[in-house]
């Protein structure tokens, strides 16, 4: 292995070339001198949105199932229920 370069190791088997594209990978993550990455910022909305919606159907999946235990899966995500009298 190299010298450690800012609290990294690289491989001697590297060229400059790839030496100076991975510390710029490193300089632009924010990643210099091994300093751990920034923590990600808050979901956006639209991935909570998308958790609304899946809870959303999840429960109206399970609420199929518990008034019509015999359902039965017919192709990924399609249900068929017997007819009530």
């Amino acid at each position: 292995m190299a010298a450690p370069s800012g609290g990294w190791t690289f491989s001697p088997d590297l060229s400059p070339e790839q030496l100076d594209n991975i510390r710029g990978l490193i300089a632009a993550n924010g990643l210099a001198d091994g300093a751990s990455p920034a923590p990600a910022a808050a979901a956006p909305a639209a991935a909570l949105e998308a958790d609304d919606e899946k809870r959303a159907a999840e429960e109206a999946f399970a609420k199929l199932l518990a008034e019509n235990p015999g359902a039965k899966e017919v192709a990924p995500g399609v249900y068929a229920v017997q007819g009530g009298s």
